[in-house]
């Protein structure tokens, strides 16, 4: 009768043969894998650790404690200051965003998660609500108070063009254009 170094009986059934062919105790294996789950250093316990669950997580991210009622979003941001936690946020205390709408910030601050401080919108109102800074500050805003084209003619009746990406055109303007192009092509 064959014994373990422990004394365990080695035995067919409380023998397992490990991928090298070394003639292993089950009892020795169980007492090892105890001893490796028990240990605080382990990478057993690295890779099993008790994770956060999806909302934990994100609301991990979200600082509730601003004194302006923004909710500011602790992740990560892109280059012109949004993140998506604002749309998560709305989505999880609020519902899904409307088909072809999307979120406008009524606080104006890009960072914050509140659903109070949210609004799905068209993105025409989005644009004309906003202070889109792309070079200027406020350019919605800019854009929306213009009434003439840059040589003075009217942005209003028949002298008014929506252009094919949603811009005013002026239709003067683009018909001078067009016969400056024409008479340079012609020849």
């Amino acid at each position: 009768m064959d014994l373990c170094g422990r004394g365990h009986e080695l035995d067919t059934t409380n023998t397992y043969w490990d991928p090298r062919g070394k003639r292993q105790c089950r009892a020795c294996r169980k007492l090892a894998a105890q001893r490796f789950r028990d240990n605080p250093a382990s990478t057993y316990r690295k890779q099993h650790a008790v994770k956060k669950r999806w909302p934990e997580t994100f609301w991990a991210l979200v600082d509730r404690r601003g004194p302006d009622e923004c909710w500011r979003w602790l992740g990560g941001l892109k280059k012109d200051g949004y993140s998506a936690g604002h749309r998560t946020a709305y989505e999880l205390l609020v519902g899904p965003i409307p088909e072809g709408l999307e979120i406008d910030h009524l606080c104006r601050v890009r960072a914050c998660c509140n659903p109070k401080h949210m609004e799905p919108v068209t993105h025409a109102v989005n644009v004309q609500r906003g202070d889109h800074t792309a070079t200027q500050d406020n350019l919605g805003a800019y854009q929306r108070v213009k009434t003439h084209c840059p040589q003075g003619h009217p942005y209003s009746g028949p002298n008014l063009k929506i252009g094919w990406k949603g811009a005013r055109v002026c239709r003067i303007c683009e018909l001078e254009k067009s016969r400056r192009w024409q008479a340079r092509n012609r020849s």
